[in-house]
């Protein structure tokens, strides 16, 4: 009889770990309570209502002036146009740029200061057999152009003027806009 009085008080501490039997209040809710909380009018509907034009939701806390779901579609779209504005040439990206126009300068025997649009073509499609979409869009990367040195590199930060960055390159003035993604575009 004893063993069993053990576990019955055993099976009555599982259950008030469980949460279940225990007369005593342990920081849970009954229905009723969640459900008069719910039905209470919430401080939010006091807050002021978000800025965009056809927006009526009321901003999180007072000090905001944007509801939650057009604060995040912002938040998305300045770091989408981060994304597109960082113009930096990472490490991996570097190591593989500077692959091919190593080949390309031993494939065709020049210094890279040297080789032309149509040379680098044909020795692409000769050489390790790129497609022409391939080869397109390589020799229109702005990395490679600047990396090739027929243009300011990318990478390369110039003067801000009137929102424009400029920059002189070969004695060629060059310039793209501050804001906007974009390669660098020869002047006059």
């Amino acid at each position: 009889m004893a063993i069993l009085g053990v576990l019955m008080g055993f099976f009555d501490f599982l259950k008030s770990l469980l949460g279940g039997g225990s007369t005593h209040s342990t920081g849970t809710y009954s229905k009723s309570e969640v459900a008069a909380a719910r039905s209470s009018p919430r401080p939010i509907n006091n807050n002021p209502k978000c800025t965009e034009p056809t927006c009526s939701t009321p901003v999180y806390k007072p000090e905001h002036t944007l509801c939650y779901y057009h604060w995040s579609a912002n938040a998305s779209a300045e770091k989408a146009h981060a994304r597109l504005m960082d113009r930096s040439i990472g490490h991996h990206k570097q190591q593989a740029y500077d692959r091919l126009l190593s080949f390309l300068s031993s494939h065709m025997g020049k210094p890279l200061e040297e080789l032309d649009e149509q040379g680098i073509s044909q020795a692409l499609g000769s050489g390790i057999r790129m497609t022409e979409e391939d080869i397109k869009a390589f020799l229109e990367s702005p990395t490679t152009r600047g990396l090739l040195g027929w243009t300011p590199r990318h990478d390369h930060s110039g003067q801000e003027h009137e929102e424009n960055e400029w920059a002189e390159h070969n004695e060629v003035k060059w310039y793209r806009p501050v804001n906007k993604p974009g390669p660098w575009l020869r002047h006059g």
